[in-house]
This record gives C-alpha cells, structure tokens and sequence, in this order.
C-alpha cells in the first residue's frame, strides 16, 4: 500500500518547506518524520475482500531551533488543510479514497525539549481508505 508514500509526496511538495521529508520514525536528527502507528481499524467489510480502514498515522517535527517547528508546523497544517480527494492517490490501485480522505487530530501538539536538544510538534491523523483484502 503506498499511502503513506503519496501522503509523504504532498508534504514533500509543501512550498517554502526547509526541512528534510522522511518515511519512518524519528530519529536524533532535525526532519519531517511520517509513519503509521498501530490500531488500524476496519470500518467496513464486504463480501468479496473489500474493507473500508482507518489507517493512523503520525507526523512528526524535530529541529533544534523552536520557530522553524512552529513555522513547519503551520506549513503542513496549511498544507493538510486544504488537501482534497485528488490530492492522493494510489500509484498502485492498493488503495482508494472514500469522501474525506484524511482527518487530522486536533490533540496535535508541540512535544517539547527533548534529551538530545530537539524541539518537536506531532500531528496525529488517520485516513479512511477502501482497501482490497488485509494491509
């Protein structure tokens, strides 16, 4: 499935974003970190293998400097914000889109200092996408 691939794509292309975009958990470094996290659910199911999932997910910023988190922040939130159905779309047909596509936490949060230096904010989101078969 390459949701996740495509939802990176869209932040990717955010304009007058400075931080690196990557797949995968956050690490030490300063970056645009998106990853699923458990608890997919199935909403729906079908008789012939077609499910209609909420797949969570988070974004995650990390940099040192606390006004480049914030300013990142706004610029994907803007970016989520005006996000419509054809703005994702499976490269692969593993997936497609119901009406509202991705709903965003409004529980997101600015994390903090960590141990290392790091100022982060974590968008917690999930999509509602039909699916063939299990993920």
């Amino acid at each position: 499935m390459d949701f996740i691939d495509r939802l990176y794509d869209k932040i990717n292309g955010t304009p007058n974003l400075t931080l690196p975009v990557l797949i995968g958990y956050q690490n030490e470094k300063s970056g645009v970190f998106i990853y699923p996290i458990t608890g997919s659910t199935i909403l729906e199911a079908t008789m012939d293998g077609e499910e209609f999932i909420s797949l969570p997910f988070q974004i995650v910023i990390k940099d040192k400097d606390q006004a480049l988190v914030q300013g990142t922040s706004n610029l994907i939130s803007q970016s989520l914000g005006s996000l419509n159905a054809a703005d994702l779309t499976s490269e692969d047909a593993s997936w497609w889109r119901g009406e509202q596509v991705l709903l965003v936490d409004p529980q997101s949060s600015i994390q903090g200092l960590d141990q290392h230096g790091y100022y982060g904010y974590m968008f917690q989101a999930k999509a509602n996408i039909y699916i063939q078969g299990e993920i």
